[in-house]
């Protein structure tokens, strides 16, 4: 059983090296015990942290390190976090019609900062909201639509949050 642990804690290293969405892995590991396994129930919060545990301290450990190498806040392009988050608030729900129906696909698109909160903004911050009120309002009876639903705006959470991206190194 360690060896497979210790396999585990690699494979999660190894993701961290290839892509930097990996460091919500943990996040997704706590939303899953939370929604969708039984264990929740019968664990105590302490048990639940000692298996996590290990995967938070290797996704901050590479978050620092991320940052020490890439660069700082400082480093960053001049888009403040406000501004950022409420341009991805749209790209959010860009990415799910993409999905729905992938029509005009483009591998650079580019949207206009938004420079303060319009109504545009304001409408997908609440459907976000919406959708994460739909998750707990249902998470008894569709767990793995919560799950979903959580999951999705985790995993964008490393690119497509508050932290606009590291100027690229010149």
């Amino acid at each position: 059983k360690a060896s497979w642990i210790v396999l585990v804690w690699l494979l999660f290293l190894a993701a961290l090296l290839t892509k930097l969405i990996a460091v919500t892995v943990p996040a997704l590991f706590a939303l899953w015990e939370f929604f969708c396994s039984p264990r929740p129930r019968r664990d105590g919060l302490r048990e639940q942290l000692r298996r996590l545990l290990p995967f938070i301290a290797l996704a901050i450990g590479f978050a620092v390190l991320h940052e020490r190498i890439v660069g700082n806040a400082t480093a960053r392009g001049a888009v403040g976090p406000w501004s950022f988050f409420l341009t991805e608030s749209q790209v959010w729900f860009r990415f799910i019609r993409q999905y729905v129906w992938p029509s005009a696909l483009c591998a650079d698109l580019t949207l206009p900062w938004a420079t303060g909160l319009d109504l545009a903004s304001a409408l997908y911050i609440a459907a976000a909201a919406a959708l994460f009120a739909l998750a707990f309002i249902v998470r008894r009876i569709a767990p793995v639509l919560a799950f979903g639903v959580c999951w999705y705006f985790v995993a964008l959470g490393p690119t497509h949050t508050i932290v606009p991206p590291s100027a690229p190194a010149r």
